[in-house]
């Protein structure tokens, strides 16, 4: 999921988005600085959005069963999605994920997660969504 992350970042910051990489090393090249780009001491958390205004079906009993049951496989005391707003190098972007709670220490258990299968997000996209999806998202919705 990491490396389809970065290849989606890749992927924006080319002219053409739907050129095709016909030179390895030059993509590797261009992957490499993409990789080193970002000023993340710049990065600030603007705030989390609810699930449940996401998606209805987020909040619904069969789902919220789904997510207790994963919990319980794994020996965690609950499982819930996350939706994270944050801002680097003046870019707004999405961080989906789902965490676990183990004693009440919170852990990342999948970038992307049930939130977004519920939203029926391609798999490249789950986890971190760039600016130019961020309003497919949350233009309308509150920022907490």
């Amino acid at each position: 999921m990491i490396i389809s992350q970065h290849l989606l970042l890749l992927l924006l910051e080319m002219e053409d988005m739907t050129q095709r990489i016909e030179d390895a090393g030059l993509f590797v090249n261009q992957f490499t600085e993409a990789l080193n780009a970002p000023n993340f001491q710049s990065l600030e958390l603007i705030g989390f959005v609810s699930p449940e205004l996401l998606d209805e079906h987020y909040g619904s009993e069969m789902n919220q069963n789904n997510l207790a049951l994963r919990a319980e496989l794994i020996g965690a005391s609950q499982q819930v999605s996350r939706v994270a707003v944050f801002e680097l190098d003046g870019d707004r972007f999405l961080l989906f994920v789902d965490v676990v709670d183990y004693g009440g220490n919170w852990y990342i258990r999948y970038l992307g997660g049930n939130l977004s299968s519920l939203l029926g997000m391609a798999p490249f996209m789950q986890g971190i969504v760039p600016p130019p999806f961020v309003h497919e998202f949350i233009d309308e919705i509150e920022i907490q």
